[in-house]
């Protein structure tokens, strides 16, 4: 160790480079090195939840929990299955078992089991599969309200959600976004609305009525023609208007008569019904939670959906809605790294203040120095091995600081005190730091076993 102290002493000019070149290298490495919240990790359970609209409990229980408890029992690696059953809704946490050695194995079994379980067809929707993963948790969540209106009715309902629609399909274009969830946007739906009167003169029963809608409306494949390209047949009958719905025969005769549903019915476009109301500064609207995508940090995820939406704003001036942020997680992270930046640069000049007074300027500088070298060196290596800035790196950057700094000063005090024994300044640069390199090499291990924990959490 001492030749190798003496080697770069003798080389001014190396050491600065390599000093300088570190700085250097850092700053690209500042540009490319993710900045998140948290260490990447998943957890280890798996939530579904299934809706089926106007069920009772019991009902939920026997035709959507249980058959997917039944699909969930032969898959290994779950340890756990809690189900709840309530009015229109089932919910599933399945926990996965930690010893088991691919959970990812595992989580796709899982999804398969309930996307090939056989449920009612009133349950309109897959189930919701959701496994929380840092990476590609929520960084922003939006509102979109009409300006115009403090409620909604059916018409400012849809011209509303024709923009949320196109806003979620251009921000889904976004390479840093993954996914966008929606709340308290509802689906359009054509409503029935019967007249009792009518209908008791017709001798028509709401059940009749119900199932022939049902029976014509129909999209299915009966086969293939017996042609040179055994052409695929499709029955082909949606009643997707309301012309098309006002039009359905319920009932006809011999005399080539009948009961059309517009006869014993109102059907208008309408949207499904809800129990809630979310407003946002008075007005009714809707919620947008946007998710990032792994590949991409908080910071630059967040930048795109901020320019996206400056974007959108500009080339939909003219319509009657406004977007607002509600909750912006890159907000912490970007205060954490401005805390970080300013007591780094405070700490700097305290310490060439400090040491100013006991040593001198080019030894206080010098220690100083060891701020932004210590920083730089960490984003290298972070970047290199692939961790992110969050707040563990960043608690263990604030730390190490403190002990750099307060090693670095030792070597300086050390080193001055030789000097004024008579020694010159290589040999008392040398001798200096050499005397007190093993307490000091302890001082860094034993900091190291400290933070393997930390380290273990985020690998893990």
């Amino acid at each position: 160790m001492l030749s190798l102290i003496n080697y770069f002493t003798k080389r001014h000019l190396l050491s600065n480079i390599l000093f300088f070149g570190i700085i250097i290298f850092a700053y690209f490495s500042w540009q490319n090195i993710g900045k998140e919240e948290m260490p990447e990790f998943e957890s280890n359970w798996i939530r579904v939840n299934a809706v089926y609209p106007g069920a009772p409990a019991e009902d939920v229980e026997l035709f959507v929990t249980k058959p997917i408890e039944d699909e969930l029992k032969g898959i290994a690696g779950i340890d756990e299955i809690q189900t709840t059953s309530s009015v229109g809704s089932s919910s599933i946490r399945i926990t996965l078992d930690d010893d088991y050695p691919n959970k990812a194995d595992v989580a796709q079994d899982i999804k398969d089991a309930i996307l090939r379980t056989n449920l009612p067809s009133e349950v309109r929707d897959l189930p919701r599969i959701r496994q929380f993963k840092s990476a590609e948790k929520a960084i922003l969540d939006i509102g979109i309200y009409h300006k115009e209106k403090k409620f909604l009715d059916v018409k400012d309902r849809q011209e509303l959600q024709k923009y949320v629609l196109s806003f979620e399909s251009q921000i889904l274009a976004l390479k840093e976004i993954s996914s966008i969830s929606q709340s308290h946007y509802r689906k359009p739906e054509l409503q029935v609305i019967a007249k009792p009167e009518k209908i008791k003169r017709q001798e028509i029963s709401l059940s009749e009525i119900k199932s022939q809608i049902q029976n014509n409306n129909v999209r299915v494949p009966i086969g293939s023609m017996k042609d040179r390209g055994e052409s695929k047949v499709t029955a082909l009958n949606e009643l997707e208007t309301v012309n098309d719905l006002e039009g359905l025969v319920l009932r006809s005769n011999f005399e080539g008569g009948g009961i059309k549903l517009k006869d014993v019915a109102t059907v208008q476009e309408g949207f499904e019904s809800s129990n809630s109301i979310f407003k946002i500064n008075g007005h009714e609207a809707v919620f947008l939670n946007v998710r990032k995508n792994v590949s991409t940090d908080i910071i630059s995820a967040q930048k795109a959906v901020m320019k996206f939406i400056s974007n959108f704003k500009k080339s939909n001036k003219d319509a009657p809605i406004e977007v607002i942020f509600m909750d912006d997680e890159s907000y912490d992270v970007t205060n954490r790294l401005d805390i970080v930046s300013k007591n780094g640069v405070m700490g700097f000049f305290l310490i060439v203040i400090v040491l100013l007074i006991f040593l001198n300027l080019k030894a206080g500088f010098w220690v100083a120095m060891g701020i932004p070298f210590c920083i730089a060196f960490t984003l290298i290596i972070s970047n290199l091995i692939g961790y992110t800035i969050n707040n563990m790196t960043l608690a263990g950057i604030i730390i190490v600081l403190g002990i750099v700094v307060d090693d670095a000063i030792i070597i300086a005090e050390n080193i001055s005190r030789f000097k004024e024994e008579g020694m010159n300044s290589f040999d008392a640069a040398v001798q200096g730091s050499y005397d007190v390199f093993k307490p000091i090499l302890a001082s860094i291990l034993t900091t190291c076993a400290a933070f393997v924990p930390l380290m273990f959490l985020q690998v893990f």
